[in-house]
């Protein structure tokens, strides 16, 4: 069902009507602070410049534009966990974080309230060998990304898993 919404009534950028609360922070902010996860290309990592790189630095100036926000500066954070940005938004030391997800429920968990989705993806499982319904008791996820934590753990609730 929701993926026909999506198709069908899809909210876009462009036709998004800014709620109270966004028109006061845009009043109240000349900035906005992005954090992002560090080595999760094609997303975000950190360049050797020290600089965002990936799509977290083409989609914000992009959406920023399309929202007749472009005089907003913005400055980026990277972050080697995901615990770490979700702490940072919770703390205020950023504005959004890119990418999140991992479902709403664990977001909400983690004291944060995502907004509609502005770019997904879908994810993909590896396994070795040939595959079998044994493949899904154990999964690996790297334990500095929390959104593969969850993904696992909402698809798969049977399932170990090791970090």
């Amino acid at each position: 069902m929701n993926s026909l919404r999506s198709r069908y009534y899809s909210a876009s950028v462009s036709g998004h009507a800014f709620s109270a609360a966004e028109r006061e922070w845009m009043t109240e902010h000349d900035s906005l602070r992005v954090g992002y996860l560090n080595n999760y290309l094609p997303y975000s990592t950190t360049g050797q410049d020290g600089s965002a790189t990936g799509i977290v630095k083409e989609i914000i100036p992009a959406i920023c534009d399309e929202l007749s926000l472009s005089d907003l500066s913005v400055s980026y954070t990277g972050y080697d966990n995901y615990d770490d940005m979700v702490e940072a938004i919770r703390s205020e030391e950023i504005d959004a974080a890119f990418p999140v997800g991992g479902g709403l429920y664990y977001s909400e968990e983690n004291g944060i309230y995502q907004s509609e989705a502005v770019a997904s993806t879908t994810t993909d499982l590896v396994y070795k060998g040939e595959y079998t319904e044994e493949n899904e008791r154990d999964f690996a996820v790297n334990e500095n990304n929390r959104m593969q934590y969850y993904y696992i753990h909402t698809n798969f609730p049977a399932a170990g898993i090791t970090l």
